[in-house]
């Protein structure tokens, strides 16, 4: 066994979520991704879920558009196309059609994913497979739930559920859009007594990862720009077409958030131990889960 580069091999996943469909198609070698094909699609599995069922018309629209992302997969030279689903298969009374027409359509499995098995993943593509020397927390907010997983040196990782989300959460409270200033009031309570419930640890670093965490960076860069704005005016100019971050290069550097850190979309590292990437799941600006 020789000690130069291992041979590139092209690597697909697919990640089901409340919100959106991500694909990431990337040639990886050793422990380094070059992504070919990285998309999402908006679905908004979750609203479905949360009522019970995703239902005909939703899957239809679910397994077409997982189908065009594998096939899109394969002619890019995936041998083998990972799918995992998230929070909405774990509410939805009828995922097992999902699993089952996907398995017809494309010969395609559908995994779905725990909450731990979320969150673990997660720090996984985060960590890289690597021990860490400090404590450290890793959070995904997604649509419909949002996963913490926590790590510290010398000890089992473990993962911990809030019960709201980027998508789940406003449904709940209905605010205006733009919302108004009670309505982020009672939004930023809700989520409060939410992460109370939790009962989360401290710990000396915290990482944020998803679409949610770095649309949130659009909102600060617009409110840092202009102070005299108040947050609903910052949604509204983000929402009508505002940019307000450069869509540069594609970077593996995290990006400051006060003491959190934010990781883009564009980690071109894949994590070890043969994990995809995108399972940590982050997002360019301006994207979803």
């Amino acid at each position: 066994m020789g000690d130069g580069p291992s041979e590139p091999v092209v690597r697909a996943a697919i990640d089901c979520g409340a919100n959106s469909v991500h694909v990431l198609v990337a040639l990886a070698q050793d422990d380094r991704l070059r992504p070919l094909m990285d998309e999402s699609t908006f679905l908004g599995l979750g609203v479905a879920a949360r009522r019970g069922r995703l239902g005909d018309a939703k899957i239809s629209e679910l397994v077409a558009t997982v189908v065009r992302y594998a096939d899109g997969a394969r002619r890019l030279g995936a041998g083998q196309v990972l799918v995992v689903g998230t929070d909405p298969f774990r509410r939805a009374r009828d995922a097992a059609t999902v699993v089952a027409q996907l398995r017809q359509a494309a010969d395609l499995e559908l995994a779905i994913l725990s909450v731990e098995e979320e969150a673990l993943l997660t720090l996984l593509g985060v960590t890289e497979g690597r021990r860490v020397d400090h404590s450290l927390s890793v959070c995904d907010i997604g649509g419909g739930s949002t996963e913490v997983a926590f790590l510290e040196p010398g000890r089992p990782p473990r993962a911990v559920a809030i019960h709201a989300g980027s998508a789940s959460l406003p449904e709940r409270l209905n605010p205006g859009d733009p919302p108004t200033r009670a309505d982020i009031s009672n939004l930023r309570a809700a989520a409060a007594v939410a992460v109370r419930r939790a009962h989360l640890p401290r710990t000396e670093r915290f990482v944020a990862v998803g679409g949610t965490s770095t649309n949130l960076l659009r909102l600060l860069a617009v409110a840092s720009a202009d102070p005299p704005r108040s947050w609903p005016s910052a949604i509204a100019s983000t929402r009508s077409g505002r940019r307000c971050c450069p869509r540069g290069p594609r970077s593996s550097r995290p990006s400051s958030l006060s003491q959190a850190q934010t990781t883009s979309r564009s980690s071109t590292r894949a994590p070890a131990r043969g994990c995809s990437s995108h399972l940590a799941r982050p997002a360019t600006c301006g994207e979803g889960d």
